[in-house]
């Protein structure tokens, strides 16, 4: 879930409300209504270039534009001429801040009583889409996904235009609350899977969440519900509108509904607090590097069980944005936390290549080190830092949040305990949306040999070679291909590798950053062997699905049921720091993916030679 804040909704200027929302731990804004006192179509570059500069000092990535585009009913040639106008420059600001999907209306904005009368309505339901189809293209061609709103609409007249259409940009903005309004007393949870399959965002407004205007209870947790049970990844905007009057203001109230919202999402996803024994003497960190370090500083703020006591970052403007946004010191100099005895872990989340180099500074001057993934650019730096730590009595460790999850841990447990029988093959595959604009921020590092170490097998993929490394142990030999398809890269934005085990067993992995999805994060992982199979889907169009097949039939529980213990990466390092008990991830386990991945690379170049892994 992106969850997410319309930048209006807190009545402030768009700088003041984009630093509160990321203060209350988002790391996405929506951006609707007048920005530098007019609309978001009518900025000028410039001003597109330093909003989306001061969204990234915060951490803040636009999850959608909230357009009023088409919000007229049956407009004449003179109003449709405006409108194009209008996503002209839509698109525009789209392009500048790297946000691919916009709510927009279809042209029907009729009376109250004329609700749900569309699809009855086979003469009208054509001018819509005739009037419509033309915004979608030019749309598509800008590779920007338009999501209807259904304002004043149900949800069936918006799907009738969608399927009218016929192009596959075209998606469906959920209001769910003026569903549970518009059609009073009805049974809805039968329409979710329906509605979803269709959206690719949804609305929550404070009628449905917060008691003061709780005219209309909006099922919240069975909604998110069936959306994770989907796999679904898509933004869930807070579009309050609370009504004002009493004592709460439009800034408390939206702050209310993100919370609560958020706890559903923790309680059903299992992502809630980890209460920790040492809650009152918490783990000291400081995060250097502020890209996705800025997220993780945020993590760390509520753990139960670790302290953030700094941030650091070459760019002293970011790293003052981040700390005087979670009010801890911030620096450009690392000197100045490594010489602080309160400091008992450096967190370091800075470009691939450069990870070896900051943990040894980090280690020679004392401190426990957790590296975000992978490890670094080629192995034998790796080994260097994990020989350093052994010699100094460190700890070290690499932040693989996927060994936390519990489908991880169940796929573990059947593995030790031979559920499968003798393992045959692993197959994954990982399908990613990543636009060029992605490549190019901060400095251009990712997609460089030097600095990312490789491309969509290493920045991404590295978390799937470690599952398979960690699952059926390291590789004989591999044979790699990668190529660039569709990125202004040094390295593969598309690989694929073949894995040989000692034991006959093999495996296949795939990952692109290709994928023409938006905002995709499609993830496949099947197992088989002598006496059963596992199957594991996410964000794709299977949804979520996670399946064992023994004795002859399919199974959606696992043989060996586990509930998660950590809840990031950084959570169990601060565990392994104050208790002593075992790491879980130790520098050994950063080492084999990344030799994994070396070889392959090896490989890539010798044309898929076999490869024997280090």
């Amino acid at each position: 879930m992106k969850l997410t804040v319309f930048s209006d909704e807190l009545m402030l200027d768009i700088r003041a409300a984009a630093k509160t929302i990321a203060g209350w731990g988002s790391r996405y804004i929506d951006l609707r209504g007048l920005i530098n006192g007019k609309g978001i179509e009518f900025q000028s570059d410039e001003e597109l270039k330093e909003l989306r500069q001061y969204l990234d000092s915060l951490g803040l990535k636009v999850a959608a534009i909230q357009s009023s585009l088409l919000k007229v009913h049956l407009p004449d040639e003179e109003r449709l001429q405006k409108e194009h106008e209008k996503l002209d420059g839509i698109i525009r600001a789209a392009n500048a801040l790297d946000c691919t999907l916009v709510r927009s209306f279809n042209c029907w904005q009729p009376e109250r009583d004329r609700y749900d009368t569309l699809t009855e309505q086979p003469v009208d339901l054509q001018k819509v889409i005739d009037m419509f189809r033309p915004f979608a293209l030019k749309a598509k061609e800008n590779g920007i996904t338009l999501s209807l709103e259904c304002c004043g609409q149900s949800p069936e007249e918006v799907i009738a235009v969608i399927e009218g259409t016929g192009l596959d940009n075209v998606t469906l903005a959920w209001d769910v609350t003026n569903l549970y309004e518009f059609e009073k007393g009805v049974e809805h949870e039968e329409r979710f899977e329906r509605l979803f399959k269709y959206s690719s965002m949804l609305h929550v407004k404070s009628r449905g969440i917060l008691p003061e205007v709780m005219d209309l209870p909006t099922p919240w947790h069975k909604v998110l519900k069936k959306m994770y049970d989907m796999g679904l990844d898509i933004p869930v905007s807070i579009e309050t509108h609370y009504p004002g009057g009493g004592q709460v203001n439009k800034e408390d109230a939206t702050r209310r509904c993100f919370m609560a919202i958020r706890d559903i999402w923790d309680e059903i996803s299992g992502e809630k607090l980890f209460e920790r024994a040492y809650a009152n003497d918490p783990v000291g960190f400081v995060v250097v590097g502020l890209g996705m370090g800025a997220g993780r500083a945020r993590q760390l703020m509520n753990t139960s069980g670790t302290k953030l006591l700094g941030v650091c970052d070459i760019d002293l403007e970011k790293a003052k944005q981040i700390g005087n946004e979670l009010k801890v010191k911030y620096s450009s100099d690392i000197n100045e936390f490594l010489s602080d005895p309160n400091v008992e872990v450096m967190y370091v989340v800075t470009p691939t290549g450069a990870h070896c180099d900051v943990a040894d500074l980090c280690l020679k001057a004392g401190k426990h080190v957790l590296l975000t993934k992978p490890m670094d650019v080629d192995a034998q730096r790796c080994k260097k830092t994990i020989e350093l730590a052994q010699e100094l009595g460190l700890k070290l460790s690499i932040d693989y949040d996927v060994r936390q999850e519990e489908t991880f841990l169940e796929l573990k447990k059947a593995m030790e305990e031979g559920w499968f029988g003798k393992v045959f093959n692993m197959s994954t595959s990982l399908r990613i949306n990543r636009p060029q604009s992605y490549f190019d921020e901060n400095g251009g590092w990712r997609g460089t040999w030097r600095w990312d170490g490789g491309g969509s097998l290493s920045n991404q993929g590295i978390h799937e070679i470690d599952r398979i490394v960690a699952l059926l142990g390291v590789p004989e030999y591999v044979s790699g291909h990668f190529s660039i398809q569709t990125h202004d890269i040094e390295t593969e934005d598309i690989g694929n590798g073949y894995f040989a085990f000692k034991d006959g067993c093999t495996a296949t992995f795939a990952s692109t950053t290709s994928y023409p999805i938006p905002n995709a994060w499609y993830l496949r992982v099947e197992i088989f062997g002598t006496q059963g199979a596992f199957v594991m889907t996410s964000g794709g169009p299977e949804g979520k699905l996670c399946k064992w097949f023994k004795d002859g039939q399919w199974n959606d529980v696992a043989p060996y049921p586990m509930q998660r213990i950590f809840k990031q990466g950084s959570d169990r390092f601060a565990y392994y720091v104050r208790t002593g008990d075992p790491c879980g991830v130790t520098g050994i386990d950063g080492y084999n993916p990344r030799a994994t991945l070396d070889a392959l690379y090896k490989s890539a170049k010798l044309s898929g030679a076999m490869v024997k892994v280090d």
